[in-house]
């Protein structure tokens, strides 16, 4: 991390921990303890096997054994991706959870990558050691709930005593759309918390922590000097790709860092069957999945169009973006960082759209997931502290720190601090990448989900990769891809 970025990582946090110390004072417990052991052994009945079912055995948070919610006692143990100034972020939310929450304690640790923490939560749940909360994706919770590990957090939700209170607008956030008001799970961004029920067993089983999407990063110094308009149809893209390669042939003119977004996003906003999450689910061997990656194909083989896979080692295209070999990069808003440089100026758009369809842009970002393991106090806990750092304020700052990311809240858009951030960094890659995707929230889809998902999401990454550099026919790709599906 840079000089620049570590001061700016450090102002965040303390933002983070400063006025909300001050706002939170009038409902900070008298004890100023750091937290203590969790239990609620002393009442065995609260305790969950792992195998039980989420739905009928949860347990109302019951004050006459817990007391008021700021008294609890327990430790929650956190698994998550983060590191440096994220890792820093949660942290300094951490401590101002504790002021309200002086004897739980919340154990952060990090696990690696998203490949890195779903092996090491398949491997702690076969031997009984699952952390109290992760994050996550849908496709790995979908393998959790199959192996019975992870709770239906519905009732959490609906607790009458820490569930979503109208009347504690505090903690539940509150927007107000079309005369109606809104709050609770009502306040989320509904793409992101629809999200957490889009699984093959009914219910609640994950929920938006922080979120990204894909955005669309151009070398706006070259636009200017060319007088080119940023696309905003495909349409558009490819008549601009041919423009800049037949006269300017030593640029690429577009680089796709994730070769699954392309394909996934490509088939949701045009309506082409990709997965279900019923009966067959490995829809995308068909006709129009075909003919769309045939475009790529060309596009590719016209020197037009790179990704991920098909560089060598599979380099991300914001690499050779900031290189000026690439004019235009779509990537990840939540790596906004490696698509900024000095060399030129990087202007920001929404991805362009399918002519005729409307734009659809992909949910990414860690959802958190409560596992069935631990005591109920722990469990209590961990919700508490979801619930506090997904209020409104809070998840508007933690989006900012972590750079790149998006609050799930909707009246986190709405908040002066928040407002404050877009107009204080109009002119960097972060307020830029935020302008745009604030936008957008009503435009988030994700994939149907279900043991195998991930599968599916690997598996037509490799199409175009096997079509442009191993020879093989779009046929015989997709016919590999499906073929990896079945067999697992």
């Amino acid at each position: 991390m840079n000089l620049n970025m570590a001061k700016k990582t450090t102002l965040l946090v303390s933002a983070l921990l400063g006025t909300a110390i001050l706002a939170g004072c009038n409902n900070v417990a008298s004890s100023t303890s750091t937290g203590s052991t969790a239990s609620s052994s002393s009442n065995p009945s609260q305790s969950v096997p792992s195998s039980s079912s989420a739905a009928s055995s949860y347990v109302n948070y019951d004050p006459s054994l817990y007391g008021d919610p700021t008294a609890l006692t327990a430790t929650v143990t956190f698994w998550t991706t983060n590191g440096g100034q994220n890792l820093a972020a949660l942290n300094g939310l951490k401590t101002l959870f504790n002021k309200t929450y002086p004897n739980i304690t919340i154990n952060i640790s990090g696990q690696g990558g998203y490949p890195d923490i779903q092996t090491k939560i398949g491997d702690a749940i076969a031997a009984g050691t699952t952390p109290t909360i992760a994050y996550c994706y849908p496709d790995h919770v979908a393998n959790y709930l199959d192996a019975g590990a992870v709770m239906n957090l519905q009732n959490f939700v609906d607790d009458p005593t820490i569930g979503f209170l109208k009347e504690n607008e505090a903690d539940e956030g509150y927007h107000t759309t079309g005369g109606v008001d809104y709050y609770g799970a009502d306040d989320y961004v509904q793409g992101y918390w629809n999200e957490g029920k889009a699984y093959q067993t009914s219910g609640l089983y994950s929920v938006p922590f922080t979120k990204s999407t894909e955005a669309l990063y151009f070398n706006q110094t070259v636009f200017d000097q060319k007088g080119w308009n940023v696309p905003e149809t495909w349409d558009q893209m490819w008549s601009l790709c041919d423009t800049i390669k037949s006269s300017y042939p030593d640029y690429i003119p577009l680089g796709y860092d994730s070769d699954s977004n392309l394909f996934i996003s490509g088939c949701a906003s045009t309506g082409i069957s990709y997965t279900s999450s019923t009966g067959a689910h490995y829809l995308f061997n068909n006709p129009g999945a075909k003919a769309l990656m045939q475009t790529w194909v060309d596009k590719y083989n016209a020197g037009e169009l790179v990704t991920e896979g098909t560089l060598p080692n599979n380099a991300y295209t914001s690499t050779d973006f900031t290189q000026q070999k690439i004019l235009m990069i779509v990537s990840s808003t939540g790596g906004a960082s490696y698509a900024d440089t000095t060399n030129f100026n990087v202007g920001v758009s929404a991805l362009p759209s399918y002519t005729g369809h409307d734009l659809k842009i992909i949910s990414q970002g860690p959802s958190l997931c409560f596992f069935q393991r631990g005591t109920w106090a722990q469990k209590y806990a961990a919700w508490l502290f979801y619930k506090f750092c997904t209020r409104s304020e809070w998840s508007a700052r933690f989006a900012v720190a972590s750079t790149g990311y998006d609050p799930v809240r909707i009246s986190s858009y709405a908040t002066p601090y928040y407002a404050s951030y877009l107009s204080d960094n109009a002119d960097t890659i972060y307020g830029r990448t935020s302008a745009v995707t604030a936008n957008l929230r009503d435009d988030i889809f994700y994939s149907p989900v279900f043991v195998g998902s991930s599968t599916a999401r690997s598996a037509v990454g490799t199409i175009l990769s096997l079509v442009a550099l191993s020879g093989d026919t779009i046929d015989q790709a997709f016919q590999a891809a499906y073929d990896e599906c079945i067999t697992g």
